[in-house]
């Protein structure tokens, strides 16, 4: 069951009520809510993500006696619980209603909520019922028992409401508490996921966040298993724990970040996708203007790469509060896109307008851009920096992880590849296989010991030795430098040195292997390139134009941050978009193919400008052109 329709494009934000945030379901205010959703309404943030407090809506504890044993299960206030279906699962009726209150002001204002129920984590801090807060949540058998009553009555009893889009287990629901296997939270989320569709089969159920694809990796909630049991997954991206910023926030790492690893994610995952969160720590890294810069451009790299949905964290900011987890030492309040006195932001004000945008473009839905070069690895931020890379090529990647089946492609890249890559026997003899029948492959290499390195690259590692320093690559055509803690020498056994260090080592080469073609490096350089600031603004893109060519495109520029990509609706008509993911104004010649004409142009900023064959956009900016083909 699909959550998005394919090609369309939605904007959204997390919701906490303005004023009492996580107390706002005990500090009932239907009209703070109504206020706050005619607002966002009026914003066009129609797809709201809501969270109803676990500890509130089911407030158990356990009633023991001085022999230790339970004797029964009752409301936290003493409270017994009433032979009603409601009381049997230990809900409070009373939040009930106020949660049918909160989707009935929902409704009125056009909105659809993404459910969270069973809410337990919340900006650090746990919210479990008392009776299961020191339980294991994904295997104590009393707590799987109380969370299934807990579902199970909260989704039919509110199925029938038409402001609900999708249920969710709760928010990052994957923080509950520490898991020894894999096994248990795939089967923690089939549980739940389980529960849900037993009492509504009509909706998506959305599994949790940021799941890792490594085979190997010790982070046990694995995108496969997941992605197995859900109708839909999604991303969380925030600048502070992706390692984006590294580089200033107006760049291109921050700019397509949140897109990226959506698209890494769908891809792995096989399953649709969304950005379920994003945000920023607006007072260490920018302004509010920047921001909105920022959030353009996330806009367009987000619909560009088929993203589904952008919903920001959150809606409002929260330094006005002094209850817990706000007022604790760790907590970021500053995230809204607007004040908690309902005053907008600028990124609220871009938002709107890309999402009024998005709806009056002369076309319902985006086609899917064309993608046939595949990126593996076991490493999200190798994946994430191959990507940027690409990019800056005009070519957005496709990404699997090594365990699954090969892809079939002309093209395949192994970015910072160390061991073996978590390639088993096979799947790396399968690969070479696609290269000795045809293919290219690009690998670059970060102390990898994969059988047979020397024959497939035709060049050998000579001498191995850690050393920290720049490294100079140089070219014919291009040159830069990297960072790296080793010293790694080769020598080629047959390939052809494309480029060579300041001291005349060879660093890149280029052989055959059977009819298809090896481009090997001697250093992990996407590693390098993700740990140091300011790697996209020299010559490194120039490294995989050597190995992708120059892509075809209907519509473009010779700047690499400046990013295009075509989206065809039949072979006579596309849709072009061109946005800058640079911090500088950029007015550069537009290239249009021979035989395509531009039938009318749209953008969500009145900054933006093509005249006299150039095109101008400000920083985090772009245009869509509708072309047509000329058959004569």
């Amino acid at each position: 069951m699909q959550l998005f329709s394919n090609g369309k494009f939605e904007v959204g934000v997390n919701y906490w009520e303005s004023q009492h945030a996580i107390e706002m379901w005990k500090k009932w205010s239907p009209e703070i809510i109504d206020r706050d959703f005619e607002l966002l309404s009026s914003y066009g943030l129609k797809l709201v993500r809501c969270f109803p407090m676990w500890e509130d809506f089911q407030p158990i504890k356990f009633m023991k006696s001085n022999l230790g044993p339970t004797v029964e299960t009752r409301f936290a206030d003493g409270t017994a619980l009433p032979d009603t279906p409601a009381g049997r699962a230990g809900i409070d009726e009373e939040m009930m209603q106020k949660f049918e209150q909160f989707c009935d002001i929902a409704q009125k204002h056009g909105i659809e909520l993404i459910v969270c129920i069973m809410t337990a984590q919340m900006t650090f801090g746990l919210f479990a019922p008392p009776a299961l807060a020191e339980k294991d949540l994904y295997c104590d058998p009393r707590a799987l028992a109380w969370e299934s009553k807990y579902l199970r009555y909260f989704v039919q009893r509110m199925k029938h409401h038409k402001a609900i889009r999708a249920w969710e287990s709760g928010n990052e629901s994957n923080l509950l508490g520490a898991v020894e296997y894999p096994e248990t939270c795939r089967f923690w989320m089939d549980f739940v996921n389980t529960v849900i569709r037993s009492a509504d089969d009509s909706r998506p159920v959305i599994g949790v966040n940021d799941n890792s694809f490594s085979y190997c990796d010790s982070n046990h909630w694995k995108i496969k298993d997941i992605a197995e049991v859900s109708d839909a997954i999604s991303v969380h991206p925030y600048p502070m724990f992706d390692g984006c910023e590294t580089d200033e926030f107006l760049s291109i790492r921050n700019m397509v970040n949140p897109a990226v690893k959506n698209r890494i994610q769908e891809d792995i995952g096989g399953v649709q996708s969304f950005i379920e969160e994003t945000g920023v720590r607006r007072s260490i890294v920018s302004n509010i203007n920047q921001t909105a810069d920022v959030v353009r451009a996330m806009l367009w790299s987000s619909w560009s790469m088929g993203c589904h949905a952008f919903c920001w964290w959150c809606a409002f900011d929260q330094g006005h509060l002094k209850c817990a987890p706000y007022d604790w030492p760790q907590p970021t309040l500053e995230l809204g896109v607007f004040s908690s006195e309902r005053v907008a932001m600028p990124a609220a004000e871009t938002m709107r307008k890309f999402s009024k945008f998005v709806q009056s473009l002369p076309f319902d839905s985006l086609p899917e851009r064309k993608r046939d070069v595949v990126c593996i690895s076991p490493d999200l931020d190798m994946h994430r920096t191959a990507a940027i890379l690409g990019l800056m090529n005009g070519t957005e990647l496709i990404y699997q992880a090594p365990y699954q089946k090969l892809r079939d492609s002309s093209c395949y890249i192994l970015p910072s590849i160390r061991a073996r890559g978590e390639f088993n026997t096979s799947n790396w003899e399968s690969l070479k296989q696609k290269i000795y029948d045809g293919a290219t492959i690009f690998l670059s290499l970060d102390d990898c010991f994969q059988t047979g390195l020397e024959e497939f690259c035709q060049a050998v590692i000579v001498s191995r030795y850690e050393q920290a320093g720049d490294i100079q690559c140089i070219a014919d055509d291009f040159s830069f430098t990297f960072h790296s803690k080793v010293r790694r020498i080769m020598e080629s056994r047959g390939a052809e040195v494309l480029a060579r260090d300041a001291e005349g080592n060879p660093l890149f080469f280029k052989s055959r292997y059977g009819k298809g073609t090896v481009y090997t490096f001697a250093y992990g350089i996407e590693r390098a390139a993700f740990s140091r600031t300011g790697s996209f603004s020299t010559d490194i893109w120039k490294l995989y134009r050597k190995f992708l060519g120059k892509s075809f495109h209907i519509v473009s520029t010779d700047d690499p941050l400046v990013l295009c990509s075509d989206h065809l609706f039949d072979d006579n008509k596309a849709a072009s978009l061109v946005y800058n993911c640079s911090s500088k104004e950029l007015t550069l010649p537009l290239n249009i193919a021979p035989n395509w004409n531009i039938e009318s142009r749209h953008s969500d900023s009145e900054t933006t400008a093509y005249q006299d064959g150039k095109i101008t956009l400000p920083p985090g900016t772009g245009i869509c052109f509708v072309l047509s083909r000329n058959l004569v």
